[in-house]
């Protein structure tokens, strides 16, 4: 725990000086000016099957199939505070539970020009922009949202991203250590011309695991990446929209190790990008010794397989290709199908195996109130 005040106090002035993903549809992250105080009721709904067709060591084969709900009220001032409170409900295909899970949501947030401040219920692990073994997407429909703090920065050269994730809180009775998650996204343009932009990428994540008066053994864990990437921008009337080019050195340490034949891995992570109007197709290559990420990237990248609680040694050497396919259909303004088909070849094993989703997301936002300065109301 002593060293996630240091990483804090160390990170902070990073994000202080920059200033001065709220989503990645917004480049500028300059949402627009509020003139009256608003309340909406918002339904962000998500629909998903996704079925793993794995039969090696590190991932056992499996399907995930159902719908989250999360219903809110959303308060939004003209000083930049927005308020959230709800529920997020999932409801897994066949189960007899009525809703599998069930997580009540409130967030308060503070935006100032490009920079936003969050604290209690968090926008999701997908916002972090991470990289494939530092961050699992299934993670999304098996693990509830983020609750923390995350502070972040958005402008047209730089995006920083510093957040707090408590995944589980000391209980000493029942011999359950805490359990949180601190990490570090950023991304700096350090060149930019017509077609064409260099920036470069860094990631910092801290596992930990511990809690005193309990049997568990405490243990921390580092995760990070660094890299370069290249992106080649194409006009808008091109079959293809931009291209790009990307290369990542990707490391982990273990602090007060538990048992891990390895204390120290590292590998190299790459990739090839190409993104048309609805389609984007990647190429990634992974070759690594002694990785492990317990399970917060996609397990496919670790030499141990991290199953049932349980850590076994595998591959200490991991030597892989993926391809990403991933389709985007936009048939409303609200209402989103995504497909993504996942196929991966493990040189060493001659393995071929593959994983694929579908998902269907619908977002209503209705306006139920409004309040002018002259504290006016209108509905």
């Amino acid at each position: 725990m002593r060293a996630l005040p240091s990483l804090l106090l160390y990170i902070l002035p990073l994000c202080v000086v920059s200033t001065g993903w709220i989503g990645v549809d917004n480049v500028a992250g300059v949402k627009p000016s509020i003139k009256r105080d608003e309340l909406f009721l918002d339904f962000n709904t998500s629909s998903f099957i996704k079925n793993s067709e794995y039969f090696g060591p590190y991932v056992v084969g499996h399907t995930l199939a159902g719908y989250q709900l999360h219903p809110h009220l959303k308060y939004t001032t003209t000083s930049g505070i927005l308020t959230k409170l709800g529920v997020w409900l999932q409801q897994d295909w066949a189960s007899p539970k009525f809703f599998s899970k069930r997580f009540p949501t409130f967030t308060l947030q503070y935006q100032s020009g490009v920079t936003t401040f969050l604290i209690g219920t968090l926008d999701g692990i997908d916002k972090h922009r991470l990289l494939r073994p530092l961050c699992d997407g299934e993670r999304l429909l098996t693990q509830m949202p983020e609750t923390g703090f995350r502070i972040y920065h958005v402008s047209e050269t730089t995006f920083v991203d510093l957040w707090l994730h408590w995944l589980t809180v000391l209980n000493k009775k029942k011999e359950i250590p805490e359990e949180l998650l601190a990490g570090l996204s950023c991304e700096q343009v350090i060149f930019k011309a017509s077609g064409f932009t260099m920036h470069l990428p860094l990631q910092l994540m801290l596992y930990h695991v511990g809690g005193q008066g309990i049997a568990v053994k405490d243990y921390s864990l580092w995760m990070g990446a660094i890299g370069d990437c290249i992106n080649f921008h194409m006009s808008d009337s091109s079959l293809v929209k931009d291209y790009s080019l990307a290369g990542y050195y990707v490391t982990n340490l273990y602090v007060k190790q538990p048992h891990r034949a390895v204390k120290r891995g590292h590998g190299f992570y790459g990739e090839a990008t190409c993104r048309m109007a609805w389609l984007k197709l990647q190429l990634s290559y992974w070759h690594a010794y002694g990785f492990n990420s317990e399970n917060f990237g996609h397990p496919l990248y670790q030499t141990y397989a991290c199953i049932s609680t349980q850590a076994k040694p595998q591959d200490i050497y991991r030597h892989l290709i993926f391809l990403h396919i991933i389709g985007t259909y936009h048939i409303t303004n609200a209402l989103t199908l995504v497909l993504h088909i996942d196929p991966y070849y493990d040189l060493k094993h001659r393995l071929l195996e593959h994983e694929a989703g579908l998902y269907l997301s619908y977002n209503l936002s209705l306006k139920l109130l409004e309040l002018g300065n002259n504290c006016e109301t209108s509905l």
